[in-house]
């Protein structure tokens, strides 16, 4: 029963983001609680960082495992465009990182060129 109230919260939250002049921020925040919540429920302290360089280029987290720097980006938008991955291919040329991941609202998860999208339910 409490899995069924989880999803009825979580659809009920997305059908008021919709419109709210916010959405972007309160989206990327949502995200990050998450895996700042789930570090924390698995007993270890959440490695997460933001990233921006004086030309205004930013990652919205990076996630620190050991010496390797993972980057991920956070759209609230539920389609992915290519422009979406901007900053993470800004910071894989920049860093010479194999990977990255763009988190968004859509429903779908995959890979495209180079970058593992996943939807915000995977979490």
């Amino acid at each position: 029963m409490l899995y069924l109230q989880e999803v009825w919260v979580s659809r009920m939250f997305f059908k008021e983001l919709e419109f709210h002049s916010q959405r972007g921020a309160i989206f990327e925040t949502f995200i990050v609680s998450e895996l700042i919540k789930a570090c924390f429920n698995a007993g270890i302290e959440a490695p997460l960082y933001f990233w921006r360089d004086s030309q205004g280029n930013e990652v919205d987290l990076i996630v620190e495992n050991g010496e390797n720097l993972f980057p991920i980006e956070i759209k609230s938008a539920q389609t992915y465009s290519t422009s979406m991955s901007k900053a993470l291919n800004y910071w894989k040329k920049l860093t010479n990182s194999p990977s990255a991941m763009l988190i968004y609202a859509g429903n779908d998860s995959y890979s495209r060129n180079g970058i593992e999208l996943r939807s915000w339910s995977f979490l």
